[in-house]
């Protein structure tokens, strides 16, 4: 299963190198989050349901 955090990890260097500075600040800062996400470099919790 792709997660968005994957999809994103997979494009996000193509779009930033073909956007370039036209990405706003808050777009850099939302994919260099998701991309860390699920690294354990922001850490991580894993919940599953017992039934």
């Amino acid at each position: 299963m792709t997660t968005v955090a994957a999809a994103i990890r997979q494009h996000a260097p193509q779009y930033l190198q073909t956007f370039g500075s036209e990405v706003p600040l808050g777009h850099r800062k939302v994919i260099s989050t998701i991309t860390r996400c699920g690294t354990g470099e922001l850490g991580s919790a894993f919940y599953q349901c017992q039934s």
